[in-house]
C-alpha cells in the first residue's frame, strides 16, 4: 500500500488539502469520494499535469503522473480524444 510505505506523504498532502494530520492518523478518510478527489487534484496541480494538459503537451502530462512509461502512446490517443471532442 502506497500510504505504507510513506506516510509522509499523506501527511503532507493532508496538510495540503486542509485536513492537517488526519489523513496520516487515519488513512482510510482517503477512501471518500470528495477526500479522494481532492488529493488527485492537488496530486495533478503540484505536478502541472492540468496546466500541461490544457496546453496539449501530453507527453509532459504523463511525466507528471508516471514519468514517460508510454507516454507518447498516451499523449497520441489523449490528442485524438481531444480533436474528437472538438478541443
Amino acid at each position: 500500500c502506497l500510504l505504507e510505505s510513506n506516510p509522509h506523504m499523506f501527511r503532507n498532502i493532508g496538510n495540503r488539502i486542509g485536513l492537517g494530520d488526519q489523513l496520516a492518523n487515519n488513512p482510510s478518510l482517503a477512501l471518500d469520494p470528495e477526500i479522494a478527489a481532492e488529493i488527485l487534484a492537488a496530486f495533478f496541480k503540484d505536478r502541472g499535469v492540468a496546466d500541461s494538459a490544457s496546453q496539449g503537451d501530453f507527453v509532459t502530462a504523463r511525466r507528471g503522473v508516471n514519468g514517460v512509461d508510454m507516454a507518447q502512446q498516451i499523449a497520441n490517443r489523449a490528442q485524438q480524444y481531444r480533436q474528437a471532442i472538438g478541443g
